[in-house]
């Protein structure tokens, strides 16, 4: 993570983000295990939502750094193209779990689901877009920039799938 750990705004910037994603992520997770929630599907264990919390910690940072690596790869921008790539999944993550806090205010954890129909696909298109309008900037095409990304956002669905709900 040599691209997050030096003192450039970007750099700084991009572990702010995903610092902010994480927390604002754990903080539901432990606020749905207060309230008694437990996800639809099946978990390993009981309580998985307080577990979740303390692996998002782990977890999501790991996520980040892998679609900044590879978006890094992708898109032959070593540096820049890992903090794009951290911040545009950090981004997506930000806008998804801000839609939950509003959607489980609003309606109640029952409909969750309904809602999230909407609000999970508009969240990955902001991060997306984000990425991509930044990846653009510095003269990557279209292609290599939404290939890249896309790439980068499914291996950390492969890697947080298991561990995260």
């Amino acid at each position: 993570m040599s691209a997050l750990n030096s003192s450039h705004p970007a750099a700084r910037r991009a572990r702010w983000l995903v610092l902010g994603a994480t927390l604002l992520w754990s903080g539901l997770c432990a606020a749905l295990h207060w309230a008694g929630h437990v996800p639809s599907g099946p978990t390993p264990v009981a309580g998985w939502y307080g577990v979740q919390a303390i692996l998002l910690w782990v977890v999501l940072p790991l996520q980040c750094w892998l679609v900044g690596r590879i978006v890094g790869r992708v898109t032959a921008l070593t540096e820049a193209g890992r903090l794009i790539g951290a911040e545009a999944l950090a981004t997506t993550v930000l806008c998804f779990v801000l839609s939950d806090i509003v959607a489980w205010m609003a309606v109640g954890f029952a409909e969750l689901g309904l809602v999230l129909r909407w609000t999970a696909p508009a969240a990955l298109l902001v991060g997306l877009g984000r990425g991509v309008h930044q990846l653009r900037a510095r003269s990557v095409g279209l292609g290599r920039a939404l290939g890249g990304l896309l790439l980068g956002f499914l291996v950390a669905a492969v890697v947080g799938g298991p561990f995260l709900r």
